[in-house]
């Protein structure tokens, strides 16, 4: 990668929070790993939106440890969090359309810290609107103090939630940038702002997404 690309990616990312590069993954690959985590569903655990997660898929095939263990990536990273990476690990997801449930990937709007914080997430099928897309509200991390969180759960004191209410009340959900793709395009995002999975109204869309902690 040129320094150019490298230098806009970098500014994507603090200005809209994301960049998005297209096929970053062949489409074989992708269908690869897909079968490979239909075949080991039975060792998935179910995550906050009733889809289905493998935390640590790098040590399932050479296809997801590549993929986590992209110097490019990690130099991405490195340089938009301008901290050292600390660990690393690549989680698969799986997320199917139930017509008895609204199943969705991480269960509604929310940051993953209130600070800086990058993933990259690879689409492994095609994703359209009814497909679970990832959607993203641009520049919403300096936001956060201005919004009333609610709790994940009973106790709950992270203050990384937000009601969809809210968000439309303070005109933030009618900025909100809704990514599709192909399988094997990849997103780079700042999870501090504020984003989710949407509910899937058909099929299943299949990802990895490469957590890394600077």
């Amino acid at each position: 990668m040129d320094i150019e690309t490298r230098q806009t990616i970098l500014e994507s990312l603090k200005n809209s929070g994301f960049y998005v590069i297209r096929g970053y993954f062949d489409k074989e690959t992708c269908a690869r790993i897909s079968r490979l985590m239909d075949s080991k569903l039975s060792n998935f655990s179910m995550g906050d939106g009733m889809d289905f997660r493998h935390h640590n898929f790098e040590n399932e095939c050479n296809d997801t440890k590549k993929f986590l263990n992209d110097p490019i990536l990690q130099e991405i990273c490195d340089l938009h969090m301008q901290s050292p990476l600390i660990k690393k690990r690549c989680q698969a997801g799986v997320v199917s359309y139930d017509p008895g449930n609204q199943v969705c990937s991480g269960g509604g709007w929310h940051v993953d810290k209130r600070s800086k914080q990058f993933k990259s997430i690879l689409y492994l099928s095609d994703v359209t609107i009814k497909s679970g897309y990832f959607s993203i509200i641009p520049q919403s991390s300096d936001k956060l103090d201005l919004l009333q969180s609610i709790p994940k759960f009973e106790g709950d004191n992270s203050m990384t939630r937000f009601s969809l209410s809210e968000l439309t009340q303070k005109s933030l959900i009618e900025t909100r940038i809704n990514i599709l793709g192909e399988a094997g395009d990849l997103i780079l995002v700042d999870t501090s702002n504020i984003h989710r999975g949407e509910e899937i109204l058909e099929g299943k869309r299949y990802s990895l997404t490469n957590y890394y902690y600077n």
